[in-house]
């Protein structure tokens, strides 16, 4: 979560290449683009639990465009490397880490966030069903319920003792997503980094496996009829002791068979390294900070180059506004850009100013969360969702280097390209350096485009439109409207 130890790397420089031919990857000369919104679905109450909101879509805000909606639950498609909503609609995961989003605000400051967010273009929050450490009142939350009523003998919390009256919150919270068209990836039991005290690990080890078991079935009924869900295990920890988290997960796939689950393992591990046995894992993530030669790129692409792959997004990566990890504004969108066009389906951006909600955070202070919600870094994933969704992006292939990049550098240096299959849609990334491209790999004459990502607006390459012959290199314009040197570039 909010700790892990590592450095930083260079920024990029991003190009992007328009598709040569078809209307499935044009970008429009402003740099609207018209992107999927999303929508909660209407669902039976789950045991103990208010019936989910109805279905709805959020406008995005900034360069976001037209409104679509997304039913949930979400769900896999055989042979995609995406995930699906009900209608088999493509969904492109835009997340924001919310850890204490359940225990530090009220239903209404809740909203506040939830609304923001949407708004912004997000469809996806990271969230502590039960939070440890980062609360005012851990573990209780703002109106000082408790997640659990009964205690052991050595003073942990007695999971097999749940308090219907906290879960009732989590109830409206959850319903107050979907009515804004965010699923909520949910953790039911985080363990904390190395099983210290920012999770539940200990006190999962003092409740043994029984408990945990009558904890996973209640949440699993509780919540299996609520449709914006997807549960996540473990949490920043790869374990000794398995069975705690397999006790918890495997109890709520078994009494909820309607969503589906992903972990979050420790910095530098993809869900599948260190779960893939699981029966219940069903969805792959990464997690890796782009320092300490955790470079994302490199992470995406082993999980796609799996044999027994599954769909996967970015879970965790550098937070904006670290107090451990000081990372500029490209790095942000460094680690974002990687992990969509090297073959994974979305990313969870994260600020350390707002995933605690004015609780004291890693830095010991607090800060003024909903000023924070305007952050450079929101307003980049806004561009991203736009840039992406308007585009027939879950038809990228990720290009390593050697075939349609022809380098793909080192490093900070990295260049990340996609290319469909038909050759009619390219895209690229790079820290500022030249990109050459195989041209002869799409499909007709093009028009090339630099893309700011910092202001979602697009420049046309001199030259253009090139033949799809040979290759080319392209130079970066210089600057970005950020000041910065990374640019997008479509073909």
């Amino acid at each position: 979560m909010r700790h892990a130890s590592l450095g930083l790397a260079v920024a990029l420089a991003a190009p992007f290449l328009l598709p040569a031919c078809g209307t499935s990857g044009k970008m429009s000369a402003s740099g609207a683009a018209a992107m999927p919104g999303t929508g909660g679905g209407a669902g039976a109450s789950g045991a103990g639990g208010a019936a989910p909101a109805g279905t709805g879509g959020a406008t995005p805000g900034g360069t976001g465009g037209a409104t679509g909606a997304w039913t949930y639950p979400l769900k896999l498609a055989p042979g995609q490397r995406h995930l699906v909503d009900q209608k088999n609609q493509p969904f492109l995961l835009i997340g924001d880490a919310a850890w204490s989003l359940m225990v530090s605000l009220s239903e209404g400051d809740a909203k506040t966030y939830l609304t923001d967010r949407a708004g912004k273009g997000f469809n996806a929050v990271l969230v502590n069903l039960v939070e440890h450490k980062f609360a005012p009142h851990a573990p209780a939350n703002a109106a000082g319920d408790l997640p659990f009523t009964g205690t052991l003998s050595g003073g942990a919390l007695d999971f097999s003792t749940p308090n219907d009256a906290y879960f009732a919150h989590v109830d409206q919270v959850l319903n107050d997503a979907a009515a804004r068209g965010i699923v909520v990836l949910l953790t039911a039991a985080y363990l904390g980094s190395n099983g210290g005290d920012e999770g539940w690990y200990t006190e999962m080890q003092a409740n043994g496996a029984s408990r945990l078991r009558t904890y996973g079935t209640y949440v699993g009924q509780r919540y299996q009829g609520f449709p914006n869900i997807v549960w996540v295990g473990g949490g920043d920890d790869n374990p000794d002791d398995k069975s705690l988290t397999t006790a918890v997960e495997s109890a709520i796939a078994g009494a909820d068979p309607n969503h589906l689950h992903t972990a979050h393992a420790s910095n530098g591990t993809a869900a599948q390294d260190e779960w893939g046995g699981s029966s219940w894992l069903t969805v792959n993530n990464i997690y890796g900070y782009p320092g300490n030669n955790q470079l994302i790129y490199t992470m995406a692409l082993a999980q796609y180059g799996r044999s027994d792959w599954k769909p996967f997004f970015l879970i965790e990566s550098t937070y904006e506004h670290s107090p451990l990890y000081p990372a500029p504004a490209t790095l942000i969108r460094q680690q974002a850009y990687e992990a969509v066009l090297n073959g994974g389906f979305g990313e969870v951006f994260g600020n350390e100013w707002v995933w605690p909600f004015g609780a004291v955070g890693e830095d010991g202070a607090t800060h003024a969360w909903t000023s924070a919600l305007q952050s450079q870094g929101a307003q980049d994933q806004t561009r991203l969702a736009a840039l992406l969704g308007a585009r027939n992006w879950p038809a990228l292939v990720p290009d390593s280097g050697g075939t349609f990049l022809a380098s793909a550098g080192s490093g900070g240096a990295h260049v990340s390209a996609a290319l469909t299959a038909d050759g009619r849609l390219a895209l690229a990334y790079t820290p500022g350096s030249a990109v050459t491209l195989a041209l002869s790999k799409l499909a007709g004459s093009t028009t090339a485009r630099w893309y700011d990502p910092t202001a979602a607006s697009f420049t046309a390459i001199s030259g253009s439109p090139f033949a799809n012959s040979g290759s080319h290199t392209f130079m970066t314009p210089g600057k970005n409207a950020g000041g910065d040197a990374d640019w997008g570039l479509g073909l």
